[in-house]
């Protein structure tokens, strides 16, 4: 063999086995490199394991999907069993914290609340009517409701025409007109033609106006807390039934706590004392930011009547109430000139 021809594959032998020393400590390399990432250092803590789900025991029912009811909405949904044609079906069938969306409409009244749920009108603002001598919606003592879009109209009971509250109620962007209490005051002196609250009940956005009474707070009776935001009470009316009997709080007649927050209490009657608001003794009120009592009419205190504890900010305005304007209240730039 020629010598260039050995030398040649001589080199060539030699080259292929430095590749494969140099491929060989490479993957050395590579290995110790892992390792290093998987096994920790000395007196360093294993890595937690990952957990894994453990699904539930055999026949372990699953949350409830929880849909809202519907009143009056069509028949297309039918199916799903979830469409009732009056508001006390749907509240029989809702589960505790649902919601019932109720379609443009008249439905009829004199049912009882008893659960925590949310009535919504839907699509436009559905009324409600009429109770016979019940109120048109009562709130049960310890339960949370919200009544949204809706018009309560049409009862004509002994207290709280159109809603008679015991329990945690938020009435928002909704209208409470038209409503009648027929009691005289005599014995239990409840009144409250719109509404009458014994627990927590806060306005938001909403109207309560055009009710009437023959005994005291034509548009609410207060004897719990009630919050006014950016609400009003206005044209609500406490006529004397006979000529013993004097009615206090055309507007408002508060035994309670009474806020107004950008709230309007006007153009009220009572056919004695306290045309916009009266407020008892050991009674609280608080009026402020820009709430005004104005336009109300009474035989004594037009505005307000004050037994109680009166409280106001700079931004208040009671006035163009009829002589004299207010009694108990500290006279002001804004309040009873």
């Amino acid at each position: 063999m020629p010598l260039y021809e050995h030398n040649s594959r001589t080199i060539a032998s030699t080259s292929k086995g430095k590749s494969a020393v140099l491929g060989t400590r490479r993957l050395a390399v590579l290995v110790l490199a892992l390792a290093a990432l998987v096994v920790p250092a000395a007196g360093q803590a294993d890595p937690p394991p990952v957990p894994v789900p453990v699904p539930p025991p055999v026949g372990t029912p699953l949350p409830p999907f929880v849909l809202p009811r519907l009143v009056g909405c069509g028949s297309s949904v039918h199916t799903l069993n979830l469409n009732y044609a009056t508001i006390a079906a749907a509240l029989a069938a809702a589960s505790p914290g649902g919601t019932i969306l109720i379609c443009p409409g008249t439905y009829g009244g004199g049912f009882t609340i008893s659960k925590n749920v949310t009535l919504r009108g839907s699509g436009g603002t559905p009324t409600i009517s009429g109770g016979g001598t019940l109120p048109v919606v009562t709130v049960s003592a310890g339960v949370s409701v919200t009544i949204d879009n809706v018009t309560i109209t049409g009862g004509n009971s002994f207290a709280g025409g159109g809603i008679f509250n015991r329990g945690t109620l938020t009435l928002d962007h909704s209208f409470v007109t038209g409503n009648h209490s027929t009691n005289i005051c005599a014995g239990a002196g409840l009144g409250g033609g719109g509404i009458y609250n014994g627990g927590t009940l806060t306005l938001k956005y909403s109207v309560v106006s055009g009710n009437d009474a023959h005994c005291d707070g034509a548009g609410i009776d207060n004897y719990g807390t009630l919050t006014l935001d950016n609400s009003s009470v206005d044209s609500n009316s406490s006529t004397a039934a006979s000529s013993f009997n004097t009615t206090s709080g055309g507007g408002i007649h508060n035994k309670g706590m009474l806020t107004l927050d950008n709230s309007h209490v006007d153009y009220n009657y009572a056919a004695w004392s306290g045309g916009g608001i009266f407020n008892e003794p050991g009674a609280t009120t608080k009026l402020r930011t820009s709430s005004t009592v104005n336009q109300n009419t009474a035989f004594s205190s037009g505005g307000i009547g004050n037994a109680g504890t009166l409280t106001y900010d700079a931004t208040v305005t009671v006035s163009s109430n009829s002589f004299p304007q207010c009694s108990g209240v500290t006279v002001t730039a804004n309040v009873c000139q």
